[in-house]
């Protein structure tokens, strides 16, 4: 049996930021409409997606950050409503 050996914190850092990554920006619809309107030449309308995508993350994490989930649990109307409003 081999001992496992300790890495360095910058191998550590590198594992969790490609983890990070891997985990934060799955192919999915927005990368989808992005990467076609790349191939198209449409630059302007892909980075206005990845902008648009970037705003609605940073929204989210927003609500999260100031607790909006405890709120959520507790009126459940209100994400039917969130819903309709996006």
């Amino acid at each position: 049996m081999t001992a496992i050996t300790p890495i360095s914190a910058w191998h550590a850092a590198l594992a969790g930021l490609l983890l990070g990554l891997s985990l934060a920006a799955p192919p999915g619809p927005v990368m989808t409409i992005m990467a076609n309107a790349s191939m198209r030449g449409r630059l302007k309308e892909s980075l206005m997606m990845a902008f648009g995508s970037i705003v609605g993350d940073l929204t989210w994490l927003t609500l999260a950050i100031l607790g909006a989930v405890t709120f959520l649990k507790s009126y459940p109307w209100a994400v039917g409503l969130m819903g309709l409003v996006g």
